[in-house]
C-alpha cells in the first residue's frame, strides 16, 4: 500500500498543491453560497433595497440574490482567516489576515453598490425598451355590484394612444422638493384607499440584466405614485411623480 494511500484509509487528510487547494476554494465557495441563503433575512433585503432606483419596486426586486452573495462572501473571507491562522503564523500571514479582514468590511458596501447599478439597469427597460403588454386599470361603480375594476388592455388601445401613454410615463420627474414629499408621504398614510381604489398603469418589459420589469404606476386624488413595497413594518416605500398631464390624459381615456 501507498503512503499517500495509507493517509486517506488513516484520515490524514492534507491539501497538498495548487490543484488541491483549487478544489477546496470551489468547494468551500459553493458550501459558502448555499449557507448564505440560510441565513437570508429580510433586514439585510431591506437595507439592499433602500440604495435601489426609485422606479424600482418588491416584484422586480434582485435583493434577494445579492443578499446571498454577500452573505456568502463574508463566510468566506471567515474560512480565509482560519486557513491563514491555521498555515501562515509569519509576518506575511498576519498581514494577509488583516487585508482579508478590511475586505470582509467592505464586503457589504461593495455588493450593495452593484446592487444599486443593477436595479438601474433593470429599471432603464422603460426607456430602452418596447414592452410586452400595457394597460389601464380603472375602478368603476356599478349599481347592482358596487365598486368594479374595468381596464384597457393592449387590444384596446390604439396604437397612438400606447405611444401617448409611454410618452407620459417615460417623461415622468420624481417630486424633489423636500416639504411636498413630507406632505405627499403624509397624505398616503392618512389614505388608506389610496393603494387599493387607485387607477393603475401597468407596463411589462421582457426579461433583461437577469430580471424582467413591471413599471407599475398609480393615481389617486389626481396623485400620481409608486408603490414600491414595505420596509420594516410598518414603514413603506412609495416615489410620488409630478403630474406631465398624465391624469387629464386618463380622464379623456376613461369612459366615465
Amino acid at each position: 500500500m501507498r503512503k499517500d494511500e495509507k493517509q486517506i484509509l488513516t484520515g490524514k487528510f492534507r491539501i497538498r498543491g495548487k490543484r488541491d487547494w483549487a478544489v477546496f476554494w470551489i468547494f468551500a465557495g459553493l458550501l459558502c453560497y448555499v449557507l448564505g441563503g440560510q441565513f437570508l433575512s429580510y433586514k439585510i433585503e431591506d437595507w439592499l433595497f433602500q440604495s435601489s432606483n426609485p422606479y424600482m419596486t418588491n416584484l422586480n426586486d434582485p435583493a434577494p440574490g445579492w443578499g446571498r452573495l454577500m452573505i456568502a462572501l463574508m463566510l468566506l473571507a471567515a474560512v480565509g482567516e482560519i486557513v491563514l491562522f491555521l498555515c501562515k503564523r509569519n509576518r506575511k500571514g498576519v498581514i494577509a489576515m488583516a487585508v482579508l479582514l478590511v475586505g470582509a468590511c467592505v464586503v457589504p458596501f461593495a455588493v450593495r453598490g452593484l446592487y444599486s447599478a443593477h436595479t438601474y439597469l433593470i429599471v432603464s427597460s422603460l426607456w430602452e425598451e418596447n414592452p410586452q403588454t400595457v394597460s389601464v386599470w380603472f375602478l368603476g361603480k356599478d349599481q347592482e355590484t358596487g365598486q368594479t375594476r374595468y381596464g384597457f388592455l393592449d387590444e384596446d388601445m390604439s396604437k397612438e394612444q400606447k405611444q401617448e401613454l409611454l410618452e407620459f410615463c417615460k417623461n415622468l420627474t420624481i417630486v424633489s422638493d423636500e416639504e411636498e414629499r413630507r406632505e405627499l408621504e403624509e397624505w398616503y398614510r392618512e389614505t388608506p384607499s389610496a393603494f387599493m381604489d387607485s387607477t393603475n398603469i401597468n407596463i411589462k418589459y421582457n426579461r433583461k440584466y437577469g430580471h424582467s420589469y413591471s413599471f407599475n404606476l398609480r393615481i389617486y386624488e389626481e396623485k400620481i405614485f409608486i408603490w414600491r413595497g414595505n420596509g420594516r413594518q410598518p414603514a413603506q416605500y412609495v416615489t410620488f411623480f409630478e403630474d406631465n398631464g398624465l391624469v387629464e390624459w386618463l380622464e379623456n381615456l376613461s369612459p366615465n
